[in-house]
This record gives C-alpha cells, sequence and structure tokens, in this order.
C-alpha cells in the first residue's frame, strides 16, 4: 500500500517529509505517540507508537495489516533461513540497521545505503556478494565491486518508546535479547535491549547507552546464569551516575531462563508487579532517605558531581563580559546554550516527585563553578575537520566517530561519504563560471579547501572577490560555501562597513565573513585598515554592544562577489592589492537559460563538493598555502589597481618605467600633469604627499638632482605616428 494511503489512516497532526506524527488509535491518546516513517530505501512504512503500543493492535485498529507496510511482520520460514528480523530505530523512529536472526540461532546486522543491503556494521571494505546482487559484505572477493563504508554506531532496541517512558516517569525493563523486550511489550511494559545480549565484554553494554537513562526506575532482568548476572551487575554499575534507582530481577527458576519462558509457564503481570515491588531499589549516591517513613531527598553537591561525570559541557569565558557561556555536547559539537536550558539538562536527571525549581536552580549554579576556559579551547584541532557524521582529519586521511573529547564548536553541514554521487552539476556550473579555465577552477577548489578545513584561513592573507557581469552565478559559489559551512558559523558584512563601530560584532565565531552583491561604492581608509588586519591575521578589537572591547585574532576567510569592483581608499600601498584573490567571472546567462532550480541541484552534489574541496586543500598545503597562479587573476588585480588609485591610472596612461637612470621628470611638473589629468577625467586629486606616497608604491623614490626633486627611470611615453594611407575614415 502507498505511503500516502496509510497514513489517511489515521489522525495526523505534524507532517515533515516522510516522517509523520500522529494520534495513536489504540488508547486515548491526546499527546499525537505515533510515528510514521517511509523507509525509502527498504520501501516500507515503519510505525512506532512512544506510549508503548503494540504495533499489530495500531493496524487492527484501522484495518491495516503488516503486510500494506510493504514488508511481512511474519516471515515465511518455508521460504527463508531467517526467522525473525529486528528493527533498530533512531531516537525519531528511523530505520538505522536490523539484526537479523537465523534458523540456525546465528545473527547478523543489516543497514541499508543509496539502494544498497550491507551485512555488516563495521567500518571497513565491502565487497559485492555476486555481480548485479547489490548486495555487500566484509568478504574479499577479487575483481568483486567494492566500496567503503564508515561504522554504524549500535543504539537500543525499542528505543522510541523507551525514551517515552522515562520522560512520562514510568519505570523501564533492561532484558537480554530483543524476544524478551516483545514479550514485555505483551504486558505492557517498555523495555530495551543492547544488540549484542547479554554476557562479558566491554562490548555489551556501550557509555553510550546509559545517557537514555537519566532520572529513569530500572529494573535489569538478566537471564539465570552467570553470564547474565555479571552483566546485570556491569548495568548497574554504569548506570549509577544516570539513574534515579535500579532493581536486578532474576525471573526465571529455569537454567539460563528469562523473562519469555517464565511468561510462557503462563504467569501474568500481577505476579510480576509483586516480584518487583517486593525487591529492594538500589539508589542513586545522591539519593537519601530523609526520615523512618521513607521520604527521600537529594544531596547537591553529590548529584553534581554525576552530572559532571555524565553531562559533556564546557564553561567558556564570553569576550568582553564577566558572564560565561555554557556549551553542551551535542551531536558531535559543542554548541551554545542558555541557563533555562542547562535546568533542563539538570532537570532530566530528578524523578518527577523530586523536583522543584530551587534545587534545579541550586544544582545549576554548582555546575557553573567548573573552571572556566578561554574561546580558542573551540577551535579544536587544526588538522581535524568536525562533519555531520564524524571526524576528518586531513593530514591522515583517516575519518572517525565523533567524540565527545574532541572540543569543536564548527560543524560543516555535509557528510563525508567517499562513495559520493556525483551528478556533475557542479563541475558544469563551475566550467561555465570560469569559462573553463583550470587555473580558476583550481583556485575556487583550493579556497574552497581551506574554508571548510580547520586551518588559519589568514594564513595566505587573501580576500577571495568574484568579479564580472550580473547573472552569471557567481553569488551561488558564496552561497553554497555558506551551505556547507552551517548555521551560526557566517556572517554578512559589506567590504564597505568594515569600520563601522559594532559591525565586527561576533566574528570570533565566524568561519566566514561575505556579502553576495557587494556595491561598488568606495571601501574608505578605515574599513581598508580592518581589511589589512583580518586578512593579515593580526589583532583587532571588537566591540559589542554593552560590553567591553576585546582583542581576538580572527582565524577566518573574506569573500565577496560583485558586478564592478569597490574602489580603494586610504592606504594603497602593493601590499593591499596583494590581499585581492579576484575570479574574473564568465558572461551573463540569458534570462530563458537561466536555471531556477540550480541551488538545489548543486546542493546534490555537496559530498561529492567536500571532497573535491579537500583536493585542493591539500594542493594548496603542498604549495606552503600560495594559491595556483592564474594570469587571468593577476591580471584583474594589476586592472583593480589601477582603477582605484589615480596615481597608478595617470602614470600607467602616460608615462613608461625605463630601466634607465637618465630618464627624469621634476616632481612639480608631474603633479601638475596629474592634476590636470585628474580634472580632465572626473577623478578626486590626492595630496602632494599622498602623491609621493603613491609613487614610491610605484616603485618611484623622489631624489634631488641638480636643486630639483625629481623621479628617475619615468618618461613620457612617446607618440606613434599614424600612416594616413591606413587610415579607413579618409576613404
Amino acid at each position: 500500500m502507498e505511503f500516502k494511503e496509510i497514513v489517511n489512516k489515521f489522525e495526523i497532526k505534524s507532517k515533515n517529509n516522510n516522517s509523520i506524527k500522529a494520534v495513536c488509535p489504540h488508547h486515548g491518546d491526546k499527546k499525537a505517540s505515533l510515528s510514521i516513517t517511509y523507509d525509502g530505501t527498504n520501501r516500507k512504512t515503519l510505525i512506532y507508537c512512544h506510549a508503548g503500543c503494540d504495533t499489530k493492535s495500531i493496524l487492527d485498529s484501522v484495518g491495516l495489516s503488516f503486510s500494506d507496510l510493504g514488508s511481512n511482520s511474519t516471515i515465511n520460514t518455508q521460504d527463508s533461513n531467517i526467522e525473525n528480523i529486528y528493527p533498530y530505530v533512531d531516537e525519531s523512529g528511523n530505520l538505522l540497521y536490523e539484526k537479523i536472526r537465523f534458523k540456525n540461532k546465528d545473527f547478523r546486522f543489516r543497514r541499508y545505503i543509496d539502494n544498497n543491503t550491507i551485512w555488516g556494521l563495521s567500518a571497513g571494505l565491502y565487497t559485492e556478494t555476486f555481480p548485479n546482487s547489490n548486495n555487500y559484505s566484509p568478504k574479499d572477493r577479487p575483481g568483486a565491486k567494492s566500496i567503503t563504508l564508515q561504522e554504524q554506531p549500535k543504539t537500543l532496541y525499542n528505543l522510541p518508546k523507551l525514551i517515552y517512558a522515562i520522560n512520562e516517569g514510568y519505570p523501564v525493563y533492561i532484558v537480554e535479547g530483543e524476544k524478551d523486550v516483545n514479550s514485555m511489550l505483551k504486558l505492557g511494559l517498555t523495555a530495551t535491549t543492547a544488540p549484542n545480549g547479554g554476557g562479558n565484554g566491554n562490548k555489551k553494554w556501550l557509555d553510550s547507552y546509559s545517557k537514555y537513562f537519566k532520572g529513569a526506575s530500572v529494573i535489569i532482568m538478566p537471564d539465570n546464569d552467570k553470564a547474565g548476572q555479571d552483566f546485570a551487575k556491569e548495568i548497574q554499575s554504569k548506570l549509577k551516575n544516570y539513574v534515579h534507582a535500579t532493581k536486578i530481577i532474576t525471573i526465571s527458576d529455569k537454567p539460563k531462563g528469562d523473562i519469555t519462558d517464565w511468561i510462557n509457564e503462563d504467569h501474568n503481570i500481577n505476579e510480576l508487579k509483586n516480584i518487583i515491588s517486593n525487591a529492594q531499589w538500589k539508589y542513586a549516591p545522591w539519593i537519601y532517605e530523609r526520615n523512618n517513613k521513607g521520604d527521600l531527598g537529594i544531596n547537591q553537591g553529590i548529584i553534581a558531581n554525576c552530572i559532571k561525570k555524565t553531562l559533556d559541557y564546557k564553561l567558556i569565558g564570553s569576550p568582553g563580559s564577566e558572564k560565561n557561556m555554557i556549551f553542551i555536547y551535542s551531536n558531535g559539537v559543542y554548541k551554545k546554550i542558555p541557563k533555562k536550558t542547562l535546568n533542563k539538562y539538570v532537570k532530566a536527571y530528578i524523578p518527577i516527585h523530586l523536583i522543584s525549581n530551587n534545587l534545579i536552580n541550586n544544582i545549576s549554579e554548582l555546575l557553573m563553578s567548573e573552571e572556566i576556559s578561554s574561546y580558542p579551547i573551540l577551535n579544536g584541532d587544526e588538522d581535524i575537520i568536525n562533519l555531520q557524521n564524524g571526524l576528518y582529519n586531513v593530514k591522515t586521511g583517516k575519518f572517525n566517530q565523533h567524540d565527545s573529547n574532541y572540543i569543536s564548536s564548527i560543524q560543516l553541514d555535509v557528510n563525508y561519504n567517499p562513495n559520493y554521487i556525483n551528478h556533475g552539476y557542479w563541475d558544469n556550473f563551475l566550467d561555465t563560471l570560469t569559462m573553463g579555465d583550470n587555473d580558476l577552477k583550481n583556485i575556487i577548489q583550493e579556497w574552497y579547501g581551506l574554508i571548510l578545513s580547520n586551518y588559519d584561513a589568514a594564513e595566505p592573507k587573501k580576500v577571495l572577490i568574484l568579479n564580472g557581469p550580473g547573472d552569471t552565478g557567481k553569488s551561488k559559489v558564496i552561497s553554497v560555501l555558506t551551505t556547507l559551512l552551517g548555521d551560526g558559523n557566517t556572517k554578512s558584512i559589506q567590504l564597505q562597513k568594515l569600520g563601522d563601530r559594532f559591525e565586527l560584532g561576533n566574528i570570533y565565531k565566524m568561519r566566514l565573513i561575505h556579502y553576495g552583491d557587494l556595491p561598488a561604492k568606495i571601501i574608505d581608509d578605515n574599513s581598508t585598515a580592518i581589511m589589512k588586519v583580518l586578512t593579515g591575521g593580526d589583532i583587532v578589537s571588537i566591540e559589542l554592544k554593552g560590553l567591553d572591547t576585546f582583542d581576538i585574532k580572527y582565524r577566518g576567510a573574506m569573500m565577496y562577489s560583485c558586478n564592478g569592483l569597490p574602489i580603494v581608499g586610504g592606504d594603497l600601498g602593493k601590499h593591499v592589492f596583494e590581499r585581492f584573490l579576484i575570479i574574473p567571472c564568465g558572461d551573463s546567462i540569458p534570462k530563458e537559460k537561466q536555471n531556477p532550480k540550480l541551488m538545489k541541484q548543486l546542493l546534490l552534489d555537496k559530498e561529492y563538493i567536500f571532497q573535491w574541496s579537500m583536493e585542493g586543500l591539500k594542493r594548496l598545503i603542498d604549495n606552503n598555502f600560495k594559491f595556483t597562479y592564474s594570469s587571468k587573476s593577476e591580471q584583474a588585480k594589476k586592472d583593480y589597481a589601477v582603477k582605484s588609485d589615480s596615481v597608478r591610472a595617470f602614470i600607467n596612461e602616460y608615462y613608461d618605467i625605463t630601466g634607465n637612470k637618465k630618464d627624469r621628470i621634476k616632481i612639480r611638473d608631474l603633479y601638475m600633469c596629474y592634476e590636470k589629468y585628474c580634472s580632465s577625467n572626473g577623478k578626486k586629486t590626492v595630496s602632494k604627499d599622498t602623491f609621493k606616497d603613491r609613487m614610491n608604491n610605484i616603485g618611484l623614490v623622489l631624489k634631488p638632482y641638480c636643486g630639483y626633486d625629481s623621479y628617475s627611470f619615468i618618461k613620457e611615453k612617446e607618440l606613434i605616428p599614424v600612416d594616413d594611407d591606413n587610415e579607413p575614415f579618409d576613404k
């Protein structure tokens, strides 16, 4: 059945692409507890009730069956060696992988990537099991098609329902196997299990599992054997800094028996509740009994210490302010949060019946008394790039899973995928933009690599400007880059406004300063000076409204596009124009040929663009952070210098720089001609002192000669005679 037809059977509350939140028809649902998700890769619909309702009961309520979802929950054992399939999903109910149980009791993991079926979760090389099967496994098969994959981290079974139950204050159960979880669900109880089951070994219960149990009351129900008992104690130990209380209950008397065996012996839910109630809770170290009545209290100092051990956070000094900033580790990156959000994190550790605002605030204050780090700690390792799915080391080429021990506040909005799909949109776009010039494309590639890296972007001392007529698509180069950099990592500031008092604001957080349609108006002295400081890696003073001025060294870069280069004011020395890396862009694209879907198409190639950028970065590093030489870019820079400097333009048009010392001209005569030139061409003259400085920038030094201040090695251009016989206008 089509996904749309299935969804129409339910009362929808919200919709986000192929993920639906709906009212569960099986219980008195008031919170839209039902998640309905379409797994396009496997062409099936997944349904989960966060309140714990059985999927079959939900389907029965609306007249659906498992076959309608696109996959039959009851496997045809006559046609398959598979006995059961257990889906492992993320917090939102999206399928991550499946655990397959075969008839011979063997287990294997299966996941789906780009319409391929992958047998295994580890990182490494996978080869196709047989030609055109789209099935891959880690086995070495010489000559077979292969792909390189990253590790799929393991998670807990029945995760969405587990989270829901804990948030609602219900006790939850940890058992040894998916079969036992499903048996508990039939009793209306929420349970989970680790994908590798019970037994010994530090890979059975990962630290990443424990974070879901903050503030929970947990009953651990091991199998009736030594391995199960040991595993239960291991879990209890690893949960002690997270949970409110735990119990260990061995429910079955049968050797190696489990909860499913016990239920199959005709025991019922009431018996189970009696057994559980008679067992003693083992409380968290921060829980104590306040009186003989059994009323519980919370030791604020101990719980604060427990939270410090389990909550990955950093206190960072705020530039220009005495207030400290809180950064919490979430999804691979440290993110700034307000104190109210820290209170929510604290609240998660405490059972509902013990929560009070005063208690939460006091614990948060204790957490805020930790050691303060300076902001640069958030820059991380310069060789490591933080991506959506892990950490890429530029120097070694290795890719690793996220780790809270790696401190970084910038995470790119792109995945590392060596098996990227190149649709060709990006390559074709750059060919058109650069008129097929390979040197210009190499510069853009190296620039992308530098900005997407974690290296100091001020190292090359460049600001990149894409210059050309309108409708060339040049601003898309900036838009794609800012998208890859992610939200909050870029800031839009005109070159002309760099000198404004509060404009630089929070650039210390930014990887890129940019502007997509730079106006042609003059860049004043102050803004030119700030540009030199920012691109040179020097110290710049920043001022935020209401805060003290503070100094930073900007590690990011500056990038602009324009239809005409703005005139540069102030210091026009050679070192100023050396800062500009200009990309001359092609002709305007006629309106009838413009592609309104261009941006969406370019972003389809973003995983390829990242890999392409890394090639440019490696080339840039090998060349000591010097960009590829381009004659077109160099000529554009020279033309820009002439355009911005009336003195340079004057000399360029009317004089030749020679190697002959006898070629001389008095400054008095030269400056008089310069004034006439400016008057005739509508240009603003500069003072005689500034004139001397700019002549010096050109390489001409004023020296006395025969009692007059003169310039050597310069002479007036000779007029080229015209042959009247070759003049067509006389014919």
